[in-house]
């Protein structure tokens, strides 16, 4: 019985990973989905503050043109709100990140810019 399962134990095969995934498992030694989640939540972040300046910019050139336009002061009210309200939400949830960064591995940037530890030889 042992021989049978010793002969199975590369049933299938060398599996490589996908191209482009290389680079992310060089950098984590063999954990790349953590760094590739770290990379998408970084983009996140950056989209997120693109388009809130871009709202901010843009109300600010509605109010500028608007002539004293009523319904157009209630469009500039509601755009700045709304680009404050992302602002604020993505400042929480880097915070919120923080905290479990602490919480749970002990370094505020964790899920920002992770460091796998492994085994030392």
């Amino acid at each position: 019985m042992s021989r049978l399962l010793a002969d199975t134990s590369d049933v299938f095969g060398t599996i490589n990973p996908p191209q482009g995934v290389q680079e992310y498992n060089d950098l984590a030694g063999g954990i790349g989905l953590l760094i590739f989640v770290s990379r998408i939540v970084q983009l996140i972040f950056v989209v997120g503050g693109i388009v809130v300046v871009y709202n901010f910019i843009s109300a600010g050139f509605v109010y500028l043109t608007s002539e004293g336009d009523s319904k157009a002061h209630e469009k500039v009210k509601n755009q700045v709100t709304y680009s404050v309200i992302g602002l604020v939400m993505l400042v929480l949830s880097f915070g919120f990140a923080s905290l479990l960064g602490t919480l749970f591995f002990g370094q505020p940037d964790f899920f920002l810019n992770p460091t796998i530890q492994g085994p030392t030889p």
